[in-house]
């Protein structure tokens, strides 16, 4: 905002013309400067005294703010500088309507919720002789005469009416289109047997909510989805206690890359315990060299043999796999904001773990949100990056938050497109499941060891 005329430091700018002369001379030069500044070339003879009457004349006559003003887009005049706005597209130099500006009239959208922000603009059309307004919903027609606003309004009408019907019809045929490809996709598809059958895929995910505003054990799958006006990362299983354990590893990982001197401090921890256990071991009678041997003579794991199962127990597996259990975090793809408290899903596939139906929470969106998606393709795009679970942790919030506050960079992008029922999501293997932190290589030195 402009400072106000009267609100100048008494510090910087003298209030009379009878202060020193260094004093005097500064606050001339800085008064001719910003003059210049904002395109008012005046003549010497013009500026009197140290110039501060004149920059508090040309203050209240707007003259020092035009720059500013031609930036501001037409619904933020409409909403906070009605009377500026009706003055630069109406008025002359001297404040009279000019019937030769703004011929055509113009469409001012209208803020919504606001009687007085509307009542303003009108007060200010009001004021101006010849000059009419008419409203329609959320417009306001402003022109000189009738004619030039009914073509402003019929135009914008005409406008309005065919970007609708434009993005209905691309809608139509996207959804067309992903029908056709879960067509395709089911024909291809014979009828799987047990041990083979997976959810991993791409699938196209419909949700009415957002549209107006599995594995044969208990493996661990992770996700990648967009829903327009967010996106983030999931894991999901369909044994609640291998969910809880992966993430607990992921976020041990996260944890891990966040401290940069962590491995010397949990190495110095261990060696610590260590030592303790020794201890303990020497108290009670023992050589700490015999706790080794135990451990040493300790059988080496070996994988559980398979029972046989009934047709029952096999048909109570089949579909306690189909049902997965799932983890969200993600973010709003509009401010970017982070919600790093997991939210909770349910997901059923069918038989063929061709399409599934589900319900889902999330900040903003709501509880027990209905959602189903349809199988497109058994593969996942190998050339596109997915964030993960980690992208969207406390750590990146406040990164993100930091980031909007004290720097112009967003460590999320802003989704600016219009949020449709065609959105996707991706799940899929995690790349390093057989390691038992699920995370890639390099590790801090003292967990080397660990992976074998």
């Amino acid at each position: 905002m402009l400072p106000e005329p009267s609100r100048f430091p008494a510090a910087d700018v003298p209030a009379d013309g009878h202060t020193r002369g260094e004093a005097a001379f500064e606050v001339f030069e800085f008064v001719r400067g910003q003059l210049k500044h904002y395109g008012l070339d005046l003549e010497e003879r013009d500026v009197q005294g140290n110039g501060v009457a004149l920059m508090k004349k040309v203050l209240k006559a707007g003259k020092m703010s035009k720059e500013w003003f031609a930036k501001v887009s037409l619904r933020e005049m409409g909403e906070t500088f009605p009377v500026e706005r009706v003055k630069m597209y109406f008025l002359d130099e001297m404040g009279n309507p000019d019937q030769s500006k703004t011929m055509d009239g113009l469409a001012v959208p209208l803020p919504p919720f606001s009687r007085y922000r509307v009542g303003r603009l009108c007060e200010a059309v009001e004021k101006v002789p010849g000059l009419h307004h008419e409203r329609d919903g959320d417009t306001l027609l402003v022109g000189w005469d009738i004619t030039a606003m009914t073509k402003v309004w019929r135009a914008d009408q005409a406008k309005r009416k065919t970007e609708l019907e434009k993005q209905k019809r691309e809608e139509k045929e996207q959804r067309y289109q992903m029908a056709l490809l879960h067509t395709g996709y089911a024909k291809t598809v014979a009828r799987p047997k047990s041990d083979k059958a997976t959810p991993v895929g791409s699938y196209f995910v419909e949700c009415e909510v957002i549209e107006e505003e599995g594995p044969d054990d208990s493996r661990v799958y992770e996700a990648a989805f967009d829903f327009g006006i967010v996106e983030g990362a999931m894991v999901l299983s369909s044994d609640r206690g291998s969910l809880k354990s992966h993430l607990t590893r992921l976020d041990k990982h996260c944890r891990y890359e966040d401290a940069d001197e962590l491995g010397e401090d949990e190495e110095e921890e261990d060696e610590e315990d260590e030592e303790d256990e020794e201890e303990e071991l020497v108290e009670e009678g023992a050589r700490p060299g015999k706790r080794k041997a135990a451990s040493a003579a300790k059988p080496r794991d070996r994988p559980w043999k398979k029972a046989k199962a009934t047709k029952a127990t096999k048909a109570t597996s089949a579909t306690s796999a189909r049902k997965l259990f799932l983890a969200c975090r993600g973010c709003e793809t509009g401010e970017g904001q982070i919600h790093s408290t997991p939210s909770n899903w349910t997901m059923s596939f069918d038989a063929k773990f061709a399409s599934f139906s589900g319900t889902f929470d999330f900040a903003h969106i709501g509880e027990d949100v209905p959602i189903k998606g349809r199988k497109v393709s058994d593969e996942v795009p190998r050339s596109q990056r997915f964030n993960s679970w980690n992208d969207y942790s406390e750590s990146a919030y406040e990164s993100a938050r930091m980031g909007r506050w004290n720097s112009p960079y967003v460590l999320h992008k802003r989704c600016t497109r219009t949020c449709t029922a065609q959105v996707r999501m991706y799940i899929y293997i995690p790349r390093y499941t057989t390691v038992p932190l699920c995370i890639p290589p390099p590790f801090p030195p003292m967990y080397k060891s660990k992976l074998g």
